[in-house]
Formats: C-alpha cells, structure tokens, sequence
C-alpha cells in the first residue's frame, strides 16, 4: 500500500506508469485456476497499471526469481515506457527481485534507474549469497538507491563498499485515509466492547513480525487488555493455536487483512499500536497510528526510533522479550498521551512531501 501511495502522489505531478508483476504459481496456489499467461492493463485513478505474470519456482531457485521476473516483465516495461514518453525514470521497490530486475530492464532500454530499499530485502534476503550478490551488482549499476530509513541506507553502504552512498528518504502516511475521531464511536462502529482496552498489531504474519511474543504478553497485563491484530500470513493458524493453548482467545481477535480505507476505525478505537518484530525498516504502520491520535509502543529495532523520536509519541522497548512488550504497554496504558501532538508531527510526512524528495533525485539524471 505504500508503494501505491506514493504513485498516487507522484501521479499528481508526473505521468507514472506501473509495472506490477504477478507470480502466475502463487496465484495458481491460492485460487486453484491457472492464470492466463496475459498483460493485465487496469487504471486506477489517473495510474495505469500492468499487471505481467511471471513464473517461479516456491522455495528452491530463488536466485533465479529477478530472471524470470524481468523476462516475464518485459512487455509490460515497454509499454509503460512507451507511455511515458519523453525522458522516462525506472522506478525499482525492494531490491529483490524487483530492484535486480528493473536494473536488468533498465540497462537494456538505457534508461536511469532508481531503487528503493524498505528492510526485509536487505535485512533478511541479502543473507543468501546468491541473491546477496545479485542485489549489490544491482545497486552498483542504478543511477541511485534510496533506503526509507538511515539505518538501513548505513547496510546499503556497508554492503556495497567504501565509497557508496545510498540516499535517505522515508515513507510517509496518507492523511486523506487516516485521521483522528471518537474512539468510542469507533468502538461502537466495529462492535468492540467499550470497557476493554484495545492494543492493535498491523502487518503480515510471519515470524520476523514477533506476533507470538506479543500474544505472551498478554498474561502478564491486566485481562482488561486485548489484543487485535490485522493480517494475513503463513502464520495465522499458528498463531491462533498459541492464543489458544495460553487460554487467551477471549483476549485476542485475528479481524484478517482489512481494507486500507477502514484501518483508520481500528487506529481510533486502540489505546497502542504494538510493534513485537525483530527487525524493520521504516514501518509506515507507526505514521498511520500517530496520524489518528494513537502513540506506539515498540521495539527498539531498525528504522524505528528514527520515526518514534520523542517520548510524546511513544514507548520504545529494548528487546521484544514478553516481559519487555507488557512493560512497554503497561507504562503506555498509564500515560496520560496528547493525541494532538502525535498528529502535528505524522503531518510532517505527508506523501506528497515524500514524492517531492523523489523529484530532486530524478531531476538530477537529466539537467
């Protein structure tokens, strides 16, 4: 969704065209149909999208994935090349597959290239030496790398070599969809007990997100504490066995992925956003959260306490052990919070600020 954002800002002073590959196996796993080898061009708003299939194998050859994506990729690029017209800018998110195989089209077609790095691709994937490899031949020949946060530009570097420099831009939050309101009306509007305190989870679960520890934190919090996390993931079932074992599925509700224009109700409704994981890069979840009045408690990892800079915004926590997530919560929950100065600085980030430092980048390839 962020991605999407910031083509929606950026589509309000460039022509942007977006190239947003599907993996046909993945899609064949989940729907059961296999997809119709075809480019898929849909419009959103004033964005038009192509929707390439590309084919790759689960859990064995990923190295090979950035391969099959550029060739599967490759029409759908020329089209939106084409559209463009004058003076077009490849614009690359995550630097694997992606990154690697918008570099690959990029070089073929001579056009500039620019990647943005968000965390899991260089905090987790550039642990396989082959993708390792991969990516850091990709950052070398892109006309720039922007990582959304400055700890994970330093590992950009680090990884590259002496002398590289990766550029510091961070992601912002969407004020249109997420702003302040009633929390009891918020409540009411999605059927949630108004004498329990709600702490929200937002993300993808998987095991880097910590959800398990955050569930364990529960028994050592008051029972008016309940949890809501908001997701989808590999490890959904797992997660809801563990509730269940510690005897807290009355404590926590799995409401599954919902939709973006909605998440705002949620925000409004909890007393904290928790953030367990054991890494990130710069979670644009915390923006969303302040932008509706809501501060954070969350681990001390990553891009985070580049975002959760003052003690008026949140609580940061030093290690994401239960006993460190029910300490932060509970010392969250005591705090008398002025919701006003969490949303005065989510404004600082607006996604049109954000696409505006994107512009000064793209305009220096062609002065």
């Amino acid at each position: 969704m962020f991605v999407a954002e910031l083509c929606r800002a950026m589509a309000s002073h460039r022509l942007v065209s977006v190239v947003a590959p599907i993996n046909g196996l993945r899609q064949w796993f989940l729907t059961g149909r296999f997809p119709r080898f075809m480019d898929s061009r849909i419009a959103e708003g004033t964005v038009p999208v192509h929707y390439p299939l590309f084919f790759n194998f689960p859990r064995y050859g990923k190295f090979l994935d950035a391969f099959f994506m550029s060739c599967g990729s490759e029409r759908s690029f020329q089209r939106a090349v084409k559209n463009l017209g004058h003076l077009p800018i490849v614009h690359a998110h995550y630097a694997y597959p992606d990154g690697v195989a918008g570099v690959r089209l990029a070089r073929k077609y001579q056009l500039p290239v620019v990647i943005t790095v968000h965390g899991t691709d260089v905090n987790q994937l550039s642990h396989d030496p082959a993708r390792r490899s991969q990516m850091i031949d990709a950052f070398r020949h892109a006309s720039a790398v922007v990582a959304v946060s400055k700890e994970l530009s330093r590992k950009v570097n680090f990884l590259v070599g002496k002398g590289f420099h990766a550029f510091h831009i961070p992601n912002g939050v969407g004020l249109d969809r997420f702003f302040s309101g009633d929390p009891e009306l918020a409540r009411r509007m999605l059927g949630l007990n108004s004498e329990h305190q709600y702490i929200l989870a937002v993300g993808r679960l998987d095991p880097v997100k910590g959800y398990d520890r955050l569930i364990d934190s529960l028994p050592l919090l008051s029972k008016s504490v309940h949890l809501i996390i908001i997701g989808e993931g590999e490890q959904k079932e797992n997660l809801k066995n563990h509730a269940s074992r510690l005897g807290l599925s009355d404590r926590v509700s799995f409401v599954g992925a919902i939709p973006h224009e909605r998440l705002h109700l949620f925000f409004q409704s909890a007393k904290l956003l928790a953030i367990s994981s054991f890494s990130e890069g710069w979670p644009t979840v915390i923006l969303e959260s302040l932008a509706c009045g809501t501060p954070v408690v969350a681990h001390r990892v990553g891009g985070i306490p580049e975002v959760l800079v003052s003690e008026e915004l949140g609580v940061l926590v030093e290690d994401n052990t239960p006993e460190s997530l029910a300490r932060g919560i509970q010392k969250g929950l005591e705090k008398n919070w002025d919701g006003n100065i969490c949303i005065e600085y989510a404004k600082r980030f607006t996604w049109d600020r954000i696409s505006r430092k994107y512009f000064e980048i793209f305009d220096s390839f062609y002065p």
